[in-house]
């Protein structure tokens, strides 16, 4: 059944060893709905009857401030006998002693701070609607480990392309109202991610099942970026020296080489008039499919190239620009759509970026 918000108050006979973990475990999991009866406490909720969102199962040491593993195991011996299936979307690989078929857990994870490729989450949403289909006994249950919410992009996209929810905004909200108070599912990249997802289920619908835009996605030439107004970079934060990493065409970003990069000539330095008030950079970059841009403030201390991070963004030619749109050639970010805007600099990004900052990206296609 659905998982229960109530408290349970813990029996007296549990040992202090017991309530301090289990304060541990609350404390780490947040404001996220937890699993509480019969002597279990998880991190763990049912998003629908058939549909579970969990907290990483920990062995060890870890297990101290994630689930138990064991308490997991008890958990599905209890409530789904072997009607379940485990889809661990980090990149944590482990192995459960009850998993009585080598495929009972999937390991389908990518790196913790990206979205996962629409074509990626076709693969693993195509898996759970297998298995759920298959049995009206069987459940499977989906997690991450800490981290950004990796298992709701997933959930999500599999309520719209199971029909439990007509629209991909709808799944968002569906998801984090189950799983606990405050909204989990919320970077601007996997919100974006589950749109795309469910643009390419909609279009695949309606024309023959065909995946064109993931297979053959529109190919564009990034020609210009303005940021406006400039940002406040550098210790003295005046000024910004743009330097661009570029990564294209990749189904899990991770560690990848960038497949190339862009070196601004210019300094751009805050004259404070609305007129000269941005950074303009040209270049000429062709791009398809997933795309990542990483952009960095350039700059030398003692003769040494040094890059801070600002922010990246994570789009798809085929969908923000090219089959599921009208024809445009530029893209616009607002601050609160750039991903980890100053991750590297531990200073808010107000003091970098006004509230009122803007990206335009335009193409050629």
């Amino acid at each position: 059944g659905m998982s229960t918000k109530v408290k349970r108050k813990p029996s007296k006979e549990k040992g202090l060893f017991e309530k301090v973990q289990t304060g541990f475990r609350q404390y780490q999991s947040g404001d996220r709905v937890r699993y509480q009866k019969m002597g279990l406490d998880l991190d763990l909720a049912y998003i629908t009857p058939k549909v579970i969102a969990m907290g990483f199962p920990a062995t060890g040491a870890r297990s101290l401030f994630q689930n138990s593993a064991a308490d997991v195991e008890v958990f599905f011996r209890r409530n789904h006998m072997q009607h379940w299936l485990l889809v661990n979307c980090s990149n944590q690989v482990y192995t459960l002693e009850m998993a009585s078929k080598e495929d009972q857990i999937q390991h389908v994870g990518w790196a913790d701070i990206y979205a996962p490729s629409v074509a990626h989450i076709v693969r693993v949403v195509t898996t759970i609607h297998q298995f759920i289909s298959q049995s009206s006994d069987n459940v499977v249950a989906v997690h991450g480990f800490n981290d950004q919410d990796r298992a709701g992009v997933i959930i999500a996209c599999y309520l719209y392309y199971s029909g439990v929810v007509e629209d991909p905004l709808e799944a968002i909200r569906l998801y984090n109202t189950q799983r606990g108070n405050t909204p989990t599912l919320k970077a601007p990249s996997h919100i974006r991610a589950v749109e795309n997802f469910c643009s390419l289920i909609y279009w695949s619908r309606q024309s023959l099942s065909s995946m064109a835009p993931i297979e053959s996605p529109s190919r564009v030439t990034l020609k210009r970026m303005i940021m406006t107004p400039i940002p406040h970079c550098g210790l003295k934060k005046e000024a910004c020296k743009p330097f661009l990493q570029f990564h294209s065409d990749v189904v899990l970003f991770g560690n990848n080489t960038p497949m190339s990069t862009h070196s601004c000539e210019k300094r751009f330095v805050s004259a404070g008039t609305i007129l000269d008030d941005f950074v303009r950079v040209d270049m000429n970059v062709a791009l398809k499919g997933e795309v990542v841009i990483k952009v960095y403030h350039e700059y030398k201390i003692a003769g040494i190239l040094k890059h801070d991070s600002l922010f990246r963004i994570h789009f798809h030619t085929s969908f923000q620009l090219g089959w599921s749109t009208v024809q445009k050639n530029w893209l616009d970010f607002s601050l609160d759509q750039l991903e980890e805007p100053h991750a590297a600099i531990a200073m808010a990004p107000s003091d970098t970026f006004p509230s009122n900052f803007r990206l335009r990206l335009f193409f050629s296609t």
